[in-house]
């Protein structure tokens, strides 16, 4: 029997702290982009924690990056279509 490694991203984000930068990017036609509009910036696990449409979704790669302004962030893919009424309406 296989063990299921699948991470949901809702799982993620309650594992981070709240101030935690979380860059996430979906599958488009023309590659992985950073969606939805509200999410460009630097959005935080606070922010984004609430919302059942990003907790659903499966992560599928994360890195975790640090920079001068940024002292903990990770850049997260989705391989999923971005779904901006499901979104909207979490």
């Amino acid at each position: 029997m296989s063990e299921d490694k699948t991470e949901k991203l809702g799982d993620f984000m309650r594992r981070v702290k709240d101030d935690t930068v979380l860059n996430l990017y979906f599958v488009t036609e023309t590659g992985a982009k950073r969606i939805p509009t509200p999410l460009f910036g630097n959005p935080t696990a606070e922010q984004l924690r609430d919302n059942r449409y990003l907790q659903s979704q499966v992560v599928a790669s994360r890195k975790h990056y640090c920079n001068e302004v940024i002292s903990s962030g990770w850049t997260v893919h989705v391989d999923t279509k971005f779904d901006q009424e499901a979104f909207e309406n979490a």
